[in-house]
C-alpha cells in the first residue's frame, strides 16, 4: 500500500531536519510506561525523580507552578522521558497520547 502523497511529503520533510535524538511521553499510566520500556523496550537504567517543581511558571497566560515527575535514560543514542504530572495546577502537562519528538536544528545566517 502507498502513502498519499500529503503523508509521503511531510515524513520527507521531517527526514530533514535530522536525527531524532530525544523521545518524550506522559503516559496515563507512569509506572506501567517504565516497566515498558524496562522489560520490553531494553532502555535503561533509568533515573527518577518525583516533585520536581517549577515556580513563577505561566500556562497559556495564567500563573501555573508545575510538578511533575520524570524518567530519563537511554535506548542507544534516544533519549527516552517518561513525564507525569503531580499536581492540578492547571493541567499543562496533558496525560494520554501527548509525544515529543526533539531534533537538531540549525540556523543559516
Amino acid at each position: 500500500m502507498t502513502e498519499p502523497n500529503a503523508a509521503l511529503a511531510h515524513r520527507h520533510r521531517l527526514a530533514r531536519l535530522g536525527p531524532i535524538y530525544q523521545l518524550a511521553y506522559v503516559p496515563d499510566d507512569f509506572d506501567r510506561a517504565l516497566a515498558f520500556w524496562t522489560g520490553t523496550m531494553g532502555a535503561g537504567p533509568f533515573l527518577v525523580r518525583d516533585r520536581v517543581e517549577l515556580v513563577d511558571t505561566r500556562y497559556r497566560g495564567a500563573r501555573s507552578d508545575v510538578r511533575f515527575g520524570l524518567a530519563l535514560c537511554y535506548w542507544g543514542d534516544v533519549n527516552i522521558e517518561l513525564i507525569r504530572q503531580e499536581n492540578e495546577r492547571p493541567r499543562s502537562i496533558a496525560a494520554g497520547a501527548t509525544f515529543r519528538a526533539a531534533m537538531p536544528c540549525t540556523t543559516s545566517a
